[in-house]
């Protein structure tokens, strides 16, 4: 039960991550390439 928890809170940190990623990404190729990854980074 323990392990179904604890995978279940990795996986929507997973998805918040990717979310994240992926709006960065559409950003920041508007700005520069991989400026978006730095300032996700940041955040966290």
């Amino acid at each position: 039960m323990r392990s179904l928890r604890a995978l279940r809170r990795a996986e929507r940190r997973l998805g918040l991550i990717t979310a994240r990623y992926l709006v960065d990404a559409v950003a920041g190729r508007g700005e520069r390439g991989d400026g978006g990854m730095r300032r996700s980074r940041l955040m966290h």
